[in-house]
């Protein structure tokens, strides 16, 4: 049984004319480089890359453990951490990039043709949420992934395909 580092339990035969089996409990450890908090740090605030620190550690019992400063700066503390604590993936989510009634740019592409309008958000979301917003020219209400700040892509509208000419 392998699947932890902390206690494996492995079987050995021995060759020879008894063939006795011998069950053994090993505990491995294994270390590598991962983020830690360089100060105490509140529950929601955004992580900045001076808030981060590289420490050699043993990892053989921690879950989702970070190894990347570029994976970590910009997300958001979904609760307080000490100084030295192991930022792990759970701790941790994406920041609202739209807000209920922001004012939102709808971009839709279709080839090298994009078109923008403003619309207005209905709901609040993170980056790849659904959403509804309204558009501002239309009023009509449309569901759309979050794409980037204030910034909304239609996923239920059908685009338009015309047959392409062969010249």
């Amino acid at each position: 049984d392998m699947r932890y580092l902390s206690r494996m339990r492995v079987a050995l035969r021995c060759p020879g004319a008894d063939g006795k089996r011998h069950e053994f409990v090993a505990r491995a450890k294994l270390s590598a480089e991962i983020i830690v908090a360089a100060r105490a740090l509140p529950a929601g605030h955004v992580i900045e890359d001076n808030d981060l620190l590289r420490e050699r550690r043993d990892v053989s019992g921690l879950r989702g453990p970070l190894s990347e400063r570029q994976a970590v700066v910009g997300l958001i503390l979904r609760r307080a951490v000490r100084p030295g604590q192991v930022i792990r993936k759970q701790m941790l989510m994406a920041p609202l990039l739209v807000r209920r009634g922001e004012v939102v740019t709808i971009v839709a592409t279709s080839g090298p043709v994009m078109v923008s309008m403003a619309g207005e958000a209905l709901d609040a979301g993170r980056s790849g949420a659904i959403v509804r917003v309204r558009n501002a020219g239309t009023g009509k209400v449309i569901r759309a992934r979050v794409t980037g700040r204030a910034t909304v892509e239609p996923i239920d509208i059908p685009l338009a395909t015309s047959p392409q000419s062969p010249y």
